[in-house]
């Protein structure tokens, strides 16, 4: 059992559930990326610049990887490469 808890009480409890759904995916994105990059224990950020600074680098970092899969799939295939977003 979750028992999720709301500050604004007009809120309708399916609302909550489909907002706290959508962070939850959020987080654990962020969380496998930061695994891939083995950033779990090395990166703390205490200001606001350092975490979008570390945001963007795993973002860019996600967007080169596909990249590359899929340059390489394209490849194979003897395709041009096509990106798809």
């Amino acid at each position: 059992m979750i028992t999720l808890l709301c500050t604004d009480i007009t809120v309708d409890k399916e609302d909550i559930l489909r907002i706290y759904a959508n962070r939850w995916r959020i987080e654990v994105m962020f969380k496998v990326s930061k695994d891939l990059l083995n950033l779990n224990k090395e990166f703390k950020a205490v200001s606001f610049d350092m975490i979008i600074s570390h945001i963007s680098i795993v973002f860019t970092y996600m967007i080169l990887e596909y990249i590359k899969k899929n340059t390489r799939r394209h490849h194979i295939l003897n395709k041009k490469p096509v990106l798809v977003l």
